[in-house]
């Protein structure tokens, strides 16, 4: 079976087949080092009751990561075909997972969910990107929500969000949870994020992205011209943020 070697000495099993499996070896484990650093220091701002991975892949934010001691772990990947390389990764570093083939959105139900046969970190929510060719693979798969998973506990939670444009959604589908829980962190991929969005967010939220040789987190302002102006610093991790609970943005190491 092929594999992946981190920095670490830990391996992430993989389908050969997909060309992003080959990537995950030829960069000892990850595509992007920044959104690992960042995951990291969302990891570590608070002594997390629930961690929450959406859209786990082949499982590289997990195994290059400490889980808080006690956390529950719960991911959800609705590419089932790799259910079966995940499993045997997360064994071998002894990771225990709820694992569920869900997707996340804003409303529970089913919907359609294409799978990308060319590189599986792009497969999705169906929507009009999805030109019926046969690079997308089309099934069923049942969505829920952050909100009906975590259940109004009030539990402290962490969230990975990496859903190829659906991150509204996501958040939209969290609104009582963020609302009703004094702990909370969400990473989302801003990458395929439109400005507009991320500046609304940065109204309503403290968001955050991070500067790439430390640590730091710098403020996301809530225009889209300043969102658009700060986004051009090639000093930035730009392809994901941090949306932090009022409790955490205080506490945070912020420029």
């Amino acid at each position: 079976m092929a594999y992946a070697t981190t920095e670490d000495g830990h391996r992430i099993y993989v389908k050969p087949t997909d060309p992003r499996a080959l990537g995950l070896i030829a960069n000892k484990g990850r595509i992007i080092r920044g959104s690992l650093e960042l995951w990291r220091v969302a990891l570590g701002l608070h002594e997390w009751q629930t961690v929450i991975d959406i859209g786990v892949n082949y499982g590289e934010m997990l195994v290059g990561v400490e889980i808080p001691e006690g956390a529950e772990l719960i991911g959800f990947e609705p590419n089932t075909s790799l259910h079966k390389v995940l499993r045997k990764t997360l064994d071998a570093r002894g990771i225990a997972i709820d694992l569920r083939s869900q997707a996340v959105a804003d409303r529970a139900g089913t919907a359609r969910f294409a799978v990308d046969r060319t590189w599986s970190g792009t497969s999705s929510l169906y929507d009009e990107r999805h030109d019926g060719s046969a690079r997308w693979q089309l099934r069923d798969v049942e969505v829920t929500t952050l909100d009906e998973v975590l259940g109004g506990s009030g539990r402290s939670f962490c969230v990975k969000v990496d859903v190829e444009g659906f991150e509204r959604e996501v958040v939209d589908g969290a609104a009582a949870s963020l609302d009703g829980t004094e702990r909370w962190a969400l990473m989302l991929e801003i990458e395929h994020m439109d400005r507009g969005y991320l500046a609304e967010l940065a109204r309503t939220h403290d968001v955050f992205v991070k500067e790439k040789d430390s640590t730091v987190l710098r403020r996301v302002p809530g225009e889209r011209i300043a969102v658009e102006e700060l986004l051009d610093d090639p000093t930035l991790h730009r392809q994901d943020c941090l949306v932090l609970s009022p409790a955490l943005a205080g506490r945070s190491a912020i420029a």
